[in-house]
C-alpha cells in the first residue's frame, strides 16, 4: 500500500474533516455497501489491528531473536517458508485482485499497470542473462522499497487519526509527513553510504552502491530526530490546545518504523528487518487493510454493521478471496523462478523478486490515492 510521501515528489494532500465525515454520493457502476456516519474506529477488529497492522506480532518475533531465541535450521527453514506464504507472497496477489477484479480499477488503470508488468518483465528478461543488469534490479528494488515501506505506514496512521475523528490542520500533517520522511530519506542516505560490502540476497552477492561521502549519514540521523522532536511538540500542543489525544493505533504504527529505521542495524538488525519487519509488519498490514477494502468494497450483509466487519472473515466469499491471493503468492513467488532454474535458482529467485516488487511499488502507488473519493470513503469507513 503506497500512500505517496512528498519526499518522492507525489501527492499527500488528503480532504479535511467535512470531506472524510460526510458520506460520499454512490457510484451506479459500483456496489456500494451501507456506511454508518460515524466510522469504525478499527481497520477489521481490535486485536487483529493491534497484532498485525500496529506491530504486536513484529514485536514478539524481533524481541524473541532479540533475547538469543533460536529455531534449529528445520524449524527455521519451516518458519520461513510458512510466514512467507501467509504474509509476503500474498500481499502482492491482492493488489492484482484490486486492479483487475475491481470494474472501476481496471477500467482506470488496468493498461497503464499491464503496460508497467510488460516493462519490468523485460527488465527482468534481461537480468536473468546479464549479472549487472540483475544488481541494478536489486538496488533500485531494495532502495524504492524504502519508500514503499514508509507510504504505507504514513497512510495507515492518517486512516486511523480520520477514523477517530483526529483531524489535523495542514502544519501539523506537515508535522507528521516531515517525520516519515525523514525515516524515508535516513533509510535510503544510509543505504548509499554504508561500507563498501556486498549484500546476500537470496545468496546473491549484491555490491552496494556507494556514491556518498558517511558523514551524510550523520546528518540524517540528527534532522530525523529533530523531525520526531517537531512532530511530539505538535500532538503536545495539540493536546493542549484542543484535548485531542494522538490516536493510540496510529502511534504504534509510528513507533514501530521510526524504532525499526534507528536501532535496526547491523547484520542481525538487517535479518529482522528482512524477515519480520517485511512479513509481520509491513504485510500483515496490507492484508489486513486490502481484506477489509474488499469486504466493504463488495458490500456488507443486511444488518451487519461495519463495527461486525470481522465477521465475514469466515465467510466463503473471504475464502476464495484468501485462497486466489495464497494460490497466486505461490504461483508467482515459488513456482515461477523454480521454472526458470535454468538460468539457476538464485539468479531467478533474484530477478522474481525485482520484477514482482517493482510491479507491485508502482501498482500500490496509482490505486491508493486518497482523493480518490470511493477509495477514501472505503479505507476511512
Amino acid at each position: 500500500m503506497n500512500f505517496r510521501l512528498p519526499f518522492s515528489g507525489m501527492q499527500t494532500e488528503l480532504v479535511g474533516a467535512q470531506g472524510l465525515q460526510a458520506p460520499v454520493p454512490a457510484l451506479s457502476s459500483l456496489s456500494e455497501p451501507k456506511v454508518e456516519d460515524k466510522p469504525y474506529p478499527w481497520i477489521l477488529h481490535p486485536a487483529i489491528d493491534l497484532v498485525l497492522v500496529c506491530g504486536g506480532i513484529f514485536w514478539v518475533m524481533a524481541g524473541l531473536v532479540l533475547v538469543g531465541v533460536r529455531l534449529d535450521p528445520q524449524g527455521a527453514l519451516v518458519f520461513g517458508i510458512v510466514s512467507n506464504v501467509l504474509f509476503s507472497h500474498a500481499h502482492q496477489p491482492a493488489t492484482l485482485y484490486r486492479v483487475y477484479a475491481c470494474p472501476r480499477t481496471r477500467k482506470n488503470l488496468g493498461l497503464v499497470v499491464t503496460l508497467w508488468g510488460v516493462i519490468v518483465l523485460g527488465l527482468g528478461a534481461a537480468g536473468l542473462f546479464y549479472s549487472s543488469v540483475t544488481e541494478v534490479l536489486l538496488n533500485v528494488t531494495l532502495i524504492w522499497a524504502y519508500q514503499h515501506l514508509q507510504a504505507q505506514s504514513y497512510g495507515i496512521t492518517l486512516i486511523y487519526c480520520y477514523k477517530r475523528g483526529y483531524i489535523m490542520t495542514n502544519r501539523e500533517k506537515q508535522s507528521l509527513s516531515l517525520l516519515f520522511n525523514s525515516v524515508l530519506a535516513f533509510l535510503i542516505i544510509r543505504w548509499l553510504t554504508v561500507s563498501p560490502v556486498k549484500v546476500p540476497v537470496y545468496t546473491f552477492y549484491l555490491p552496494m552502491w556507494q556514491p556518498l561521502p558517511e558523514w551524510v549519514s550523520v546528518i540524517a540521523s540528527l534532522a530525523l530526530q529533530c523531525s520526531i522532536l517537531y512532530f511530539v511538540f505538535m500532538a503536545v500542543r495539540k493536546w493542549i490546545k484542543e484535548r485531542k489525544v494522538f490516536p493510540l493505533p496510529a502511534l504504534l504504527v509510528i513507533v514501530t518504523s521510526v524504532f525499526v529505521a534507528l536501532f535496526f542495524t547491523g547484520s542481525r538488525g538487517n535479518a529482522i528487518i528482512g524477515v519480520f519487519f517485511q512479513n509481520f509488519f509491513h504485510s500483515a498490514q496490507y492484508i489486513v487493510v486490502t481484506t477489509a477494502y474488499f469486504l466493504k468494497e463488495k458490500g456488507l450483509p443486511e444488518g451487519v454493521p461495519l463495527s461486525r466487519i470481522a465477521s465475514q472473515l469466515y465467510t466463503p466469499r473471504c475464502f476464495r478471496y484468501f485462497g486466489f491471493v495464497l494460490l497466486l503468492g505461490l504461483t508467482l513467488a515459488v513456482v515461477l523462478p523454480t521454472a526458470l532454474t535454468v538460468v539457476g535458482f538464485v539468479k531467478s529467485a533474484a530477478v522474481t523478486y525485482c520484477v514482482l516488487n517493482l510491479h507491485h511499488y508502482f501498482t500500490d502507488s496509482m490505486i491508493w490515492k486518497m482523493r480518490d473519493p470511493v477509495v477514501r470513503k472505503l479505507l476511512v469507513a
